[in-house]
Formats: structure tokens, sequence, C-alpha cells
């Protein structure tokens, strides 16, 4: 990072030169379109980072309090990696370093454990308990972190194959039930029913024995009251018929009544006023 001034004695101006380049280009890959045209015209790799330094670290107010808003409002997500939340935290305490603001391990301890969600209580209050003499450790809450989660994964994990072991049984039991269980397991279903028609439990209306009686003894009615319409029905017909054969040429008030009984004879019946 120092540039040639810094360059080993017992190395060749061209070697060196060469590493220069691999450096500088390394970390011109890395930034932002808009930041790498603030750096174009650095010829060495020292130039290179103390413009970057100089332009984003610079030792301002508004820095210090950007970067300390960030860090009160870090908050590592339900679910989230614990790698990729530990490496944010890291990267604010070192712009928090370039900003003269150092903070102890102590310190360091206390803003991780608050950064977790709510899910990972149970944790932060056992860790806290179990600091001797109250004091806490940023490298052994970093390692017990990290520990909690993989045992969270193998938790997930196995209650996942329990679950996947309960469906496929629950699958296989229900292919071996036979259709007679399907219907038996129906009509007890009807137990707690109650007809709509008698007012009795155990059953619901359309299998209530009254009700079929009832419905029984009206259609029973009603084919009586048809076929009595059709007798009537026909005699007026045979009415109709005779009377349509009184003969033209009767003589007073000859009233001629045929009748079809038996059958291929008619009587004439002469009623004289």
């Amino acid at each position: 990072m120092s540039g040639i001034i810094t360059k080993p004695a017992d190395m060749d101006a061209e070697d060196w030169n060469e590493l220069d380049a691999l450096a500088k280009s390394t970390i011109r890959l890395h930034l932002a379109e808009s930041v790498y045209f603030t750096v174009v015209n650095e010829q060495t790799t020292q130039e290179l980072w103390l413009k970057l330094c100089a332009t984003y670290e610079k030792e301002t107010a508004s820095n210090k309090v950007y970067l300390m808003k960030r860090l009160f409002e870090l908050q590592m997500k339900e679910g989230g990696s614990v790698a990729s939340h530990l490496n944010e935290f890291n990267t604010i305490f070192s712009q928090l370093q370039a900003q003269k603001l150092n903070f102890d391990v102590k310190m360091r301890a206390i803003f991780l454990l608050c950064s977790l969600p709510q899910s990972w209580n149970v944790f932060r209050t056992a860790i806290s308990n179990s600091a001797p003499q109250g004091v806490l450790s940023f490298d052994d809450v970093v390692g017990s972190f990290l520990a909690e989660e993989i045992r969270k994964k193998s938790v997930d994990h196995g209650k996942q194959d329990t679950a996947l072991t309960v469906e496929c049984g629950r699958r296989q039991f229900r292919g071996k039930s036979s259709k007679k269980d399907r219907s038996r397991s129906k009509s007890t279903n009807h137990k707690d029913f109650k007809c709509n028609h008698c007012g009795k439990k155990g059953h619901i209306k359309r299998d209530c024995f009254a009700w079929k009686k009832e419905n029984k003894d009206d259609k029973k009615k009603e084919d009586g009251q048809k076929d009595a319409g059709k007798k009537s029905s026909v005699k007026i017909e045979e009415i109709n018929a005779v009377t349509t054969a009184v003969p033209a040429n009767a003589c007073k008030e000859e009233i001629l009544f045929m009748s079809c009984l038996p059958r291929r004879s008619t009587h004439h019946i002469r009623i004289w006023i």
C-alpha cells in the first residue's frame, strides 16, 4: 500500500510495477462506476488508496453521525444469515475506527447482542447471564452466536424430516383404506345430525322413516285421485256419445239413451212426458 517508497531492495522494478498494477486493478474492479472515475487518474496503488480515504473516510461530524445511526439501527432479519450480519457489523465498526471513534471489545459485544431479532431473546439472555463478573467478551459472543445458528439449523432440519415422514405415513394409510371403511366413517358422522322432519337425532331427513311413510301415503292419494278423474272423464265421454246418437226425427220429447254394455248391443229407453 505504500507504493514504490517501500519497494524491497532485492526485487526488480519490473516485478514491483507488475504487482502494483495488479493491486490497483483489483481495487478498481470493486468500485462503483461513479467512484471509479474519481480515482481513474491515480498512477500507483498508494495514490489510489489515499484518494479513496480522503474522499470517503474524511473525519467529519456528518460521517460520524451517519455511521452511529447505522450502528444503532442495525438489526438482524428473522431467519437471516449470521455470517452476513457479522460482516455488516464489522464493516460499520471499521468505518467508525476510521473516524477516530473507537469502542472496546466489551461495547462491541453489547452492540452485537442488541442487534439480534426477537427470536434470539433466549440466547441473548443466556449469554448475558453467563458472562463472568458481568463482562462480555466479543470473541466469545461471536463463537456462541455461530454455534447457536448451527444448532437452530439442525433442529429445523429435523422438524422438516419428521413432518415429511408423518405426511408419507398418512398417504400410505389413506391408500390402504378400503371403500368399506370410508362408507363406515361416513355413516358414523350422522350420529350428531338432527332430522329436520321428526326432530330426532341419528339421521337426516332423507333417511327418516316417518318422512318416507308420509310421502308414500301422499303418493297413494294422488294416484287414487288420478284414477277417479280418469273414470269420471270416461263416463262423461260415454254420456256425450249417447246423447249425440238421438235421432233427428224423435217424436215429441222422446229421448234415446244408448248403452254399450254389453258390447255390440244397444238398449233403447223411451221416456214420455
